[in-house]
C-alpha cells in the first residue's frame, strides 16, 4: 500500500512539473498533448533511474531542469537562459515547501526536528499538503514567469538560473543535514559555497538590474526631452502661424481704409510694430520667461540674433532668486560682449534630476585660455558679475565650464 501511495505521489508530482511546463509552449494543442506526454515519461524514467543510484547532490534538479528548460526553450519564444530558469523553479519550489513544511510541523508535534518520526506519523496527509501547495505555487509562479523573465537580460537571467541551482543545491545539503542528525563534512562544505556563490552572483545581478534601470530612466528622460521640445515647437509653430494671419488681416485691413489714413503715423507705428514684433516665450517656469523675455528685447534693439532652445519639463531646482540672478548676469554678459556676428544661443534642459545650461556669443578676442580659465583684459574685465555666478554654483553644488571656439565663447552650467 505504501508502495502505491509513493508511486500515486510521484505520478502526481511528475504531472504538475509536466503542467508547469507545458504552460510555457507556444503551440497547437495537439503538439502540447504530445510534447507533454514526452516531458512526463522522460521525468517518469529519470526519477526511476535516479532513485536506483546514490547521486551527487543537485545532479536530479540538473536533470529535471534540463529536460524542462529544452521542451520550453523548443516549444516557446522563450530565450535559452529564460528556459533553464524556467526548468530549475519547479525544483526550487518543491525544495521550499517540503523543508518548511517538515521544519515548522516537526517542531508543532515533537519540539525538534524528526523527520523520520513525522513521516511515520503523519506522512499520507502531510504528503498531500505539500502537493496541494506545490499546484498553488506552480500555477503563480508561471503567470509570474511568463511576465518577468521577458524583461530580463540573458546575463540577468543567466545569473538568476546559477543561483537558483545553488539555492536548490544548498537545500538540499541542509536537510541531509537536518533528517539524519548526522554531522557531514561534505554536505556542510556545500553550504558553505553555495550559500557564498549565490551572494556573490545576487550582489552581481543587483548590480545589473540597477545599471539598466539608470538605462532605461535615462532612456525616459531623453524621451521626455523630445516630447517636451516637439510640443514646444508645434506651441510656437501653431502662434507663429497666428501672428502671421494677424498680421495679414491688419494689412487688408489698411489697404481698405483711405490713404490719408494709411499714411499717418499711427498707422505705419502699427505696421512697424507688427513686422518686428517677437513672439514670447512661455514654459513652466515664470523666472526664466521673464529673463529671457527681457534679455531678448534687449539684444533686438542692438541687433543681435537671440536664439532659444527650451526643454523645461520641471522649474530648476534653484530658488527663484538664484536662478533670476543667474541668468541675469550670464546674458548680461553676453549681450555686453558681444562679438561683430551679433549671435546668442541659449540650450537649457531641466528636469526633475538636473538643470543644463549653455549659452554661447559670438566674440571678437580670446577670452579663455588653455586650461578654461578667463582671461582679463582692458577691453574685457570680469568682475562682480562672474563672483555672482560663481558663488551661485558653489552653493547649489553646481559645476560651471568655459570654453571658446570658432570666435565663439560658451558657458555651461550643470545642477544636479
Amino acid at each position: 500500500m505504501n508502495n502505491l501511495f509513493n508511486t500515486f505521489v510521484s505520478v502526481v508530482e511528475n504531472g504538475m512539473y509536466t503542467g508547469f511546463f507545458v504552460y510555457f509552449m507556444q503551440c497547437s494543442r495537439k503538439k502540447k498533448i504530445m510534447f507533454g506526454l514526452i516531458c512526463f515519461i522522460a521525468l517518469m524514467s529519470a526519477n526511476f533511474l535516479l532513485s536506483k543510484y546514490n547521486v551527487m547532490i543537485g545532479f536530479a534538479s540538473f536533470i529535471t531542469a534540463v529536460i524542462g528548460g529544452l521542451l520550453v526553450y523548443f516549444c516557446s519564444s522563450q530565450s535559452f537562459m529564460s528556459s533553464a530558469v524556467i526548468g530549475l523553479t519547479p525544483d526550487l519550489l518543491t525544495a521550499l515547501i517540503n523543508s518548511l513544511l517538515t521544519i515548522v510541523f516537526s517542531f508543532f508535534f515533537y519540539g525538534t526536528i524528526d523527520f523520520a518520526q513525522l513521516m511515520t506519523s503523519n506522512g499520507t496527509w502531510l504528503t498531500i499538503l505539500s502537493k496541494a501547495l506545490q499546484a498553488i505555487l506552480f500555477w503563480v509562479s508561471a503567470k509570474y514567469l511568463s511576465k518577468v523573465t521577458r524583461k530580463c537580460t540573458n546575463k540577468e537571467l543567466s545569473l538568476i538560473a546559477m543561483m537558483v541551482f545553488m539555492t536548490i543545491i544548498s537545500i538540499d545539503a541542509i536537510e541531509g543535514l537536518l533528517y539524519t542528525h548526522v554531522f557531514n563534512e561534505m554536505n556542510l562544505s556545500i553550504i558553505v559555497v553555495t550559500n557564498a556563490i549565490a551572494a556573490i552572483l545576487l550582489i552581481a545581478t543587483t548590480n545589473m538590474i540597477v545599471k539598466r534601470n539608470e538605462e532605461e530612466r535615462k532612456n525616459e528622460l531623453e524621451k521626455q526631452l523630445i516630447a517636451s521640445q516637439l510640443k514646444y515647437t508645434h506651441d510656437s509653430i501653431a502662434a507663429a502661424d497666428e501672428l502671421h494671419r494677424l498680421r495679414h488681416d491688419v494689412q487688408h485691413l489698411l489697404a481698405s481704409l483711405p490713404e490719408s489714413i494709411v499714411l499717418t503715423s499711427a498707422a505705419k507705428d502699427l505696421q512697424e510694430r507688427l513686422s518686428t514684433i517677437v513672439l514670447p516665450v512661455k514654459t513652466i517656469s515664470p523666472v526664466i520667461d521673464t529673463v529671457i523675455n527681457i534679455k531678448r528685447d534687449q539684444a533686438a534693439s542692438k541687433g543681435i540674433r537671440f536664439d532659444c532652445i527650451l526643454n523645461i519639463i520641471e522649474s530648476p531646482q534653484l530658488s527663484e532668486d538664484d536662478l533670476y540672478v543667474l541668468l541675469v548676469n550670464l546674458l548680461d554678459n553676453a549681450i555686453e560682449h558681444i562679438g561683430v556676428e551679433k549671435t546668442i544661443k541659449i540650450d537649457m534642459k531641466s528636469t526633475k534630476n538636473y538643470f543644463l545650461l549653455t549659452i554661447a556669443n559670438s566674440v571678437n578676442n580670446r577670452i579663455v585660455d588653455e586650461n578654461g580659465n578667463l582671461i582679463q583684459t582692458e577691453e574685457v574685465k570680469h568682475g562682480y558679475g562672474l563672483k555672482t555666478i560663481q558663488a551661485i554654483v558653489d552653493t547649489n553644488a553646481g559645476n560651471i565650464r568655459y570654453e571658446e571656439k570658432n570666435h565663439t565663447f560658451m558657458v555651461t552650467l550643470l545642477f544636479s
